[in-house]
């Protein structure tokens, strides 16, 4: 087995339960308690992703971070690690083998890195060496507090977490917009996608809450002031 060396690039680590999984949504559904989750085989293989995480984490490697996955295990449910793994190969594929189980976060990183947790007194994450982020619920915030704008296609990719949330899909009227819009030139883009993709979601609206209503007319309005990306 070889030596690896990384070049000395900042690197996000994203904890996984909560911030890149629902944990609390799947353990509602199932009935259980938090505890009783924890140590039920299968949960961490079947958690929903957080709607907007994988669109983050496509921007933060545009930026140019390298990313990680930092995450413990429950010590009385070993199998939790197999879990994750495979969870995060089918999820978050950006993420390759960069994935590091470990009970103590405070033993991983460097002054440049970012942690993002949404629990930090757990698993020593306070203790961690660069800068840690809370996560609260809002990629947004993450976004604005580590200044890593949308592009076309991570706001495509929030969109689509956020309608899958709901059970719903990204419309074919919207792919079908966004490859016509290439065609076109910036101003033209612009009232195409935005006349044509708010027809296609607006049937869905109902379906939505009010905090995924305002997020998805966010998300068309990020697609369409990158509107330039489509055109190189």
């Amino acid at each position: 087995m070889g030596v690896r060396e990384y070049l000395n690039t900042p690197r996000i680590y994203f904890d996984f339960d909560g911030v890149l999984f629902d944990f609390v949504k799947q353990a509602n559904a199932d009935g259980l308690t938090m505890t009783q989750a924890k140590l039920e085989p299968g949960m961490f293989r079947r958690l929903p992703v957080i709607k907007g995480a994988r669109a983050f984490m496509l921007d933060a490697i545009q930026q140019g971070y390298v990313v990680f996955g930092l995450t413990k295990i429950p010590s009385k449910n070993p199998g939790a690690a197999s879990e994750k793994l495979l969870a995060a190969r089918e999820h978050y594929p950006e993420l390759g083998d960069h994935i590091i189980i470990s009970p103590d976060k405070g033993a991983v990183g460097a002054s440049k890195d970012i942690l993002i947790d949404d629990m930090p007194i757990w698993a020593n994450a306070h203790n961690f060496p660069g800068r840690v982020v809370k996560f609260e619920g809002c990629w947004e915030s993450i976004r604005e507090q580590l200044n890593i704008p949308y592009t076309v296609a991570s706001a495509k990719c929030a969109l689509a977490d956020v309608l899958a949330y709901h059970g719903l899909a990204l419309p074919n009227e919207v792919e079908a917009v966004i490859a016509a819009a290439k065609q076109d030139g910036e101003r033209a883009a612009r009232e195409r996608l935005s006349s044509s993709c708010r027809a296609e979601l607006t049937k869905y609206r109902q379906q939505l809450s009010d905090a995924d209503k305002a997020l998805v007319d966010e998300l068309i309005d990020a697609m369409l002031t990158s509107a330039e990306q489509w055109m190189r």
